[in-house]
């Protein structure tokens, strides 16, 4: 990695052009589609004394931050802040247009990607940014967005080197909609313009929000919604209902007690406005701007008109992981957090549940499938997001299970038991599905309901058995409840107030493959 005049990190060479060509190849070997997507990592190492620009009291900038913290210097908000002058525009243009700036980094790998193209390595996408949330809400003078000119700029520059390859813009969650300002009076959707521009295939999101808002005990709003936290309607239900769609949480003390704010939008009736999870709407929707409250013109967004890419979805290995997906854990970091009201032990099977309710919400081929909730264009030939254009993060390179063992090599390895990691976990088995499984093989064709909850790594039935022989050992350890009522087999996991440990195992790689 290449570093400015202050030690930070100007723009990333690892792997080596050449090691990246290689692995590119391979992939297309395999018969993978590539999308390249360069990811600034902020390099700032614990005890940096230059100013936090988000905290000028502080005695330095945080521990590797998250890229969405880059900001005008001081940030939006503060006192003596250059937002909304010709001085922030000039802030922002220098972090893309300095010498070892942003934009470098960007046509770099571009450059490298019009190579692969004349070798039959042309790639399915590029990504040319991504989560500058922090940047792209930052406004010159005029109330323009400078951030959100350059990166239109560079995707006239990235256009020009890959002809015919789509880009996009991967925005967070909660930077791809509107910006609220003036406490609602003030409306804009600066990242419109660039969604809309000629250059940009589709609308990139890393989608994190929240799927639950799960509490240990037996007194809380969810169960209203569902019995437990694994329950995959509840979950699904969850992208469409809850936090960031009908409620909010006004204050950290809310949400311990579960004070929940309604969305509401006044005059206009548009509260998906504010609802960061609102895809349909703000998909289906013209996008008009508000000045002193009222309605003032629309953007250059026409409803429908292009895919949304989901360029990153994810769920921690950890208790309550859907309360919060969008949090990391990492030590080093100053941006390090378990979701709310987790108590921090591994889960192998939320994560599980959790990736599966977010696909089967868009994915028409996958059961829960609902018409609605991802609608076909009228403009183009397909959905609004495209099944096939959503990427789970994170499916690492490093093989399992030397990555994540040999910690003294790599030294996120400790992050990755209840990290986003989805390698040595992916394969493993759901015991509902693994109970299903049982009964169909073993010719068990009676009505069944199945609601156990545990996530193993496998099962091995090594002789001839019967079914009861086989699912006598799971019914043990997972302390499973079977009966049969009017000809049909129930088998469902104990009643507990917090959740019931998914996985048996003592370290990563040497859980328990049951044999009866």
């Amino acid at each position: 990695m290449t570093r400015g005049p202050d030690g930070g990190p100007a723009y990333g060479g690892t792997p080596s052009d050449a090691g990246l060509t290689r692995l590119v190849a391979e992939l297309r070997r395999r018969g993978l589609k590539v999308v390249l997507y360069p990811f600034l990592m902020m390099d700032v190492a614990a005890g940096k004394t230059l100013p936090d620009p988000r905290d000028p009291s502080a005695p330095g900038q945080p521990p590797y931050p998250w890229r969405g913290r880059i900001t005008c210097d001081p940030a939006p908000g503060l006192p003596g802040s250059p937002d909304g002058t010709e001085a922030a525009g000039a802030q922002v243009a220098a972090f893309f247009a300095r010498p070892d700036g942003y934009r470098r980094l960007v046509l770099h790998y571009a450059d490298l990607a019009a190579g692969w193209a004349g070798q039959g390595l042309a790639l399915d996408g590029f990504i040319i940014g991504s989560e500058f949330v922090g940047l792209t809400r930052v406004r010159a003078e005029g109330d323009r967005y400078p951030a959100v000119e350059a990166f239109r700029a560079l995707a006239q520059e990235v256009r020009a080197r890959l002809p015919g390859v789509p880009l996009v813009y991967a925005a967070d969650w909660t930077e791809y909609g509107a910006h609220v300002r003036d406490r609602g009076a003030t409306l804009r959707f600066p990242l419109d313009a660039l969604f809309a521009d000629p250059a940009v295939a589709a609308i990139g999101i890393d989608y994190y929000p929240p799927l639950s808002d799960w509490r240990d005990g037996a007194d809380h709003a969810d169960l209203a919604r569902g019995a437990a936290i694994y329950d995959p309607a509840y979950l699904r239900g969850g992208l469409g209902a809850g936090e960031a769609f009908d409620w909010y949480y006004a204050s950290p003390a809310d949400r311990l007690a579960q004070i929940r704010t309604p969305i509401t939008d006044g005059a206009y009736e548009k509260p998906w406005i504010y609802r960061a999870k609102d895809l349909v709407a703000w998909w289906s929707n013209p996008h008009v701007e508000r000045d002193g409250g009222v309605e003032a013109r629309a953007t250059a967004w026409v409803p429908g008109s292009k895919p949304i890419w989901l360029t990153e979805i994810g769920v921690p290995a950890v208790d309550k992981g859907t309360n919060g997906p969008n949090v990391f854990l990492d030590p080093k970091s100053s941006e390090n957090a378990a979701p709310p009201l987790s108590r921090g032990g591994r889960d192998d099977l939320i994560q599980m549940r959790g990736l599966s309710a977010i696909l089967s919400r868009f994915d028409a081929a996958l059961p829960g499938f609902a018409q609605a909730d991802n609608p076909v264009s009228p403009l183009y030939d397909g959905r609004m997001v495209p099944a096939d254009w959503i990427f789970v993060w994170c499916w690492d390179a490093r093989p399992f299970p030397a990555f994540p063992d040999l910690d003294t090599v790599w030294a996120d390895a400790p992050n990755c038991a209840i990290g986003h990691w989805i390698g040595g976990r992916v394969e493993g088995l759901e015991l509902d599905c693994l109970i299903a499984a049982i009964l169909a093989d073993l010719g068990i064709t009676v009505p069944a309901e199945i609601t156990a909850s545990a996530f193993l790594d496998g099962y091995v039935l090594d002789r001839p058995l019967s079914a009861r022989a086989a699912l006598e050992p799971l019914a043990t350890l997972f302390g499973l409840d079977v009966s049969a009522v009017a000809g049909r087999l129930r088998i469902r996991s104990p009643r507990t107030e917090t959740a019931w440990p998914t996985r048996r195992r003592s370290s990563w790689q040497s859980g328990p493959t049951l044999r009866p």
